[in-house]
């Protein structure tokens, strides 16, 4: 299976347009973040799966009252920000970004918590309301992307060079 998502990423982006390094942490993030929704969200798909096979008409209300894709992406996004704060290859400067790799996330967090809470509380409906899913899973997107990338850059860098810090 990995194969052939390497396959379907390797003709959308192609080795030649934007060179060795880039191609394949570009490559390696399109793979993690789809193992990342597909196993992250496990718990939702066989919640769907359990509910259409019981009748056809899912009701997607219920699973987004729960609040399953918000800690999803405070998940996706905390993991992300550690993994490069924690790195040993990433430069000193790179990993001191306190607004991108620490500020940012925490209000990511606080963010999510608060919008939790509103919904609990009744004054946030999601279903007129469906902005700050989507706008968390877009940013969850984004930043792990972004992170993600960088990290990869590296490490592909650091081993055709021999084990260098880059």
């Amino acid at each position: 299976m990995i194969n052939a998502i390497r396959g379907i990423v390797n003709r959308l982006i192609g080795k030649n347009r934007l060179g060795h390094y880039r191609y394949k942490a570009i490559r390696d993030v399109i793979i993690w973040f789809f193992f990342g929704v597909v196993f992250g969200l496990l718990q939702l798909w066989i919640s769907i799966l359990i509910q259409w096979l019981e009748k056809p008409n899912v009701d997607m209300y219920v699973y987004l009252q729960s609040g399953v894709i918000l800690f999803f992406c405070s998940g996706i996004v905390t993991s992300s920000a550690s993994e490069i704060l924690f790195e040993d290859d990433i430069d000193k400067k790179r990993r001191r970004n306190i607004v991108f790799h620490i500020l940012l996330p925490m209000i990511f967090v606080v963010f999510i918590t608060t919008v939790y809470c509103r919904i609990i509380a009744g004054h946030i409906d999601l279903v007129k309301n469906n902005w700050c899913q989507l706008g968390s899973f877009a940013y969850a997107l984004a930043y792990s992307i972004i992170t993600r990338f960088q990290l990869n850059y590296v490490r592909f860098r650091r081993i055709e060079y021999g084990g260098a810090s880059c």
